[in-house]
Parts: C-alpha cells; structure tokens; sequence
C-alpha cells in the first residue's frame, strides 16, 4: 500500500523549456562575461553526473576547468535566484497534486539546488503540498533515495521521475513502486491511478 510518493523536479512536476536558458544569457550579459552561456548552461547540466552534490565552488572550478574562464560566486547566485520564477502555474497540476496530498505524504527530491527548486515550486503554485523537499546540495540521486525512508518502508514509496537513471531504476532497486513521466501530461493521471 502506497503511503509515500516521491517526486522528481525537472521534466516531472514542472517540464524544462529551452526558453528558459535564455535566462542564463540575461545573467551573462549584466556581467558582461565574454563567454556563450551555452557553456555555462553546460556546466549546469553536467554537475549531477560529475559530483557527490551540487555546490556553487563546483561550477566556478568546473567553468575554469572545462573553458579557462573565471566566474564569480555572486554570478552564480544570481544565475540561481533568475531561477526561481522558471515555472507554470497550472491550474490542472496544482489540482492533482492537491488530491494527491490529501492521500499520500508527498515529498521532492532533486538533483538541483534546494532553494531553486522549493521557490520553482511556489512559482507553480504547490510548493504547499510537499511535506519534505531534499536538494542535491544535500545529496543526489540516486543514492539519497535509500536514505529517505525515515517514516516509511520501501514498499509503501512510489517514486515519481523522468529518468531511468536517476529515479526508476534506483527506486526498483530499492523495492519502491514506480511510475515514470514521459510527457507533461503523464502527471494528470496520477489523480486516475491513485
């Protein structure tokens, strides 16, 4: 029995738009960094696959490292905080997600920036139904998922994502339920099925 669902961010509870690296170029051109924000975008994508957790030092190194260009902290939190608005409110989400809460305990876990990801949240309009939100900068996936059990069994978690890397097949692993989004509207039937 289902007592928990766990839910990815990104291409899960609020899809990514490629519109919304525009945003990166704002922040670029304010510091009038001399360098395409495609690559810092790069950067971004990259940090789960390259680190234990996400942390601003690893950016500005992996910036230097990977393009011999020096960013500062504040860019980065800059680049962070444009962030929090990269969202829909949708009025059907918000509505599943609401019933949903009224059910299950609901929790997020993120591979991106805690903050970040709570305020795209509020942005969305259901940052209220989630009872627990746990970022990358604490730890990634996939293995914080074997660390949240804390209240619940395995067996009674049913993860939510968009990756077999990151969130279906640990959460098998793990003996948890899952249900994998391939498109925005994989989320509505979650009101249907559960």
């Amino acid at each position: 029995m289902i007592k928990r669902i766990i839910f990815d961010v990104d291409n899960t509870l609020i899809w990514w738009k490629d519109e919304y690296s525009d945003d990166l170029k704002e922040v670029v051109d304010k510091y009038n960094y001399d360098i395409d924000y495609m690559k810092i975008d790069s950067i971004f994508d990259r940090q789960e696959k390259c680190h234990d957790k996400i942390t601003i030092q690893n950016i500005i190194n992996d910036t230097k490292e990977l393009y011999d260009f020096d960013i500062s902290e504040d860019f980065v939190k800059d680049a962070l905080l444009n962030q929090y608005k990269l969202a829909i409110y949708d009025e059907k989400l918000i509505d599943v997600i609401k019933y949903l809460s009224t059910k299950y305990d609901l929790i997020v876990v993120s591979n991106w920036f805690k903050d970040v990801q709570e305020n795209r949240l509020i942005t969305a309009g259901i940052r209220e139904y989630f009872s627990k939100i746990i970022g990358g900068d604490i730890e990634l996936k996939p293995s914080v998922l074997s660390k949240i059990n804390d209240d619940y069994k395995y067996e009674e978690c049913l993860m939510v994502g968009d990756s077999d890397y990151y969130d279906i097949n640990p959460a098998k692993k793990l003996g948890m339920q899952t249900y994998k989004i391939n498109k925005y509207e994989d989320l509505y039937k979650l009101k249907e099925m559960f």
